[in-house]
């Protein structure tokens, strides 16, 4: 099973939403737009470090069972480097059925996300952060086919400090879920990055480049 599914729709609401947002913000602090592209680069960290390493940890438990479909349960406790530097620890609990033959998935994850010095490229200034002392986030996923299928849920809550190339600096807090829906084929944010308040809600659609 391709276990990239996890990030699909997910990053791809707050891509969306950081799209509408506003591109100014107070001196010295995160844009909007700027807020919610590094919420959605911190979360495409924790989902796709997460679905390579659980995917792989599922193969080999299912099979290992040699059976069609098996209910699966595990635990993921890695550090990833980040795109600019330093690292981020990860913690995740998965469960759930996986069923290897028809390429189908309904998991639920809960994990934690431990910054220290975690740099990205945000917009047009490279932007370092550091969990105080860690985010954290859940998920929903159901795939059919190896396709999304119903609704695909992010959540993710807690604070970080920050600082960047041009000299701003900062402290942060993430409280939203995020909602794609491939059933209506809409996609949902609610809540607050940065101190900047996200209520978007629209059809699912890639992003203008």
């Amino acid at each position: 099973m391709n276990s990239r599914f996890v990030v699909s729709g997910l990053t791809l609401a707050l891509s969306l939403a950081a799209c509408g947002g506003d591109s100014t913000g107070p001196k010295g602090a995160l844009s909007a737009d700027e807020s919610a592209e590094l919420a959605m680069q911190l979360a495409s960290t924790v989902q796709g470090s997460a679905a390579t390493s659980a995917g792989a940890q599922m193969s080999r438990h299912v099979d290992g069972l040699n059976l069609s479909a098996a209910p699966v349960s595990l635990n993921l406790d890695t550090t990833v480097p980040c795109p600019l530097g330093g690292q981020t620890h990860l913690t995740l609990s998965v469960s759930g059925t996986v069923d290897q033959q028809a390429q189908t998935a309904t998991l639920d994850l809960t994990g934690t996300n431990a910054p220290q010095d975690c740099g990205y490229h945000v917009k047009h200034v490279d932007v370092h952060v550091t969990g105080n002392p860690s985010l954290t986030q859940t998920a929903h996923v159901s795939v059919d086919h190896g396709q999304p299928v119903g609704a695909q849920t992010f959540t993710a809550g807690g604070g970080f400090s920050w600082s960047t190339n041009d000299g701003r600096s900062g402290s942060c807090t993430l409280d939203y879920t995020a909602t794609a829906n491939y059933t209506t084929n809409t996609v949902t944010v609610h809540g607050s990055v940065c101190g900047t308040t996200i209520d978007y809600s629209g059809p699912i659609a890639a992003p203008a480049v």
